[in-house]
């Protein structure tokens, strides 16, 4: 597992709240993921009071044999981890 930099942040910090009224659901919903995403792709973790953590780990690229003998290469990717709060 890759190491996080950095401190878990608030996604909350970012929105503003007096907005937040005169907007419709969808609205709320795609700027909460707007900043969601954009702490995301700086790689640090993101955490939700009440929900949980949003993290990005790293999974290096690999070999796999497909069942017909075939062997494909699977590219790198960093991937979305949640852990939720107990």
């Amino acid at each position: 597992m890759a190491a996080l930099s950095g401190t878990p942040v608030s996604v909350l910090r970012g929105i503003n709240f007096s907005l937040v009224n005169h907007m419709t659901d969808k609205t709320a919903e795609q700027e909460i993921v707007a900043i969601l995403a954009g702490h995301l792709k700086k790689h640090s973790q993101v955490q939700i009071s009440g929900l949980g953590t949003f993290s990005i780990t790293h999974q290096k690229q690999k070999q796999q044999q497909e069942k017909d003998g075939r062997i494909i290469m699977k590219p790198p990717a960093d991937i979305i981890v949640f852990t939720p709060e107990n």
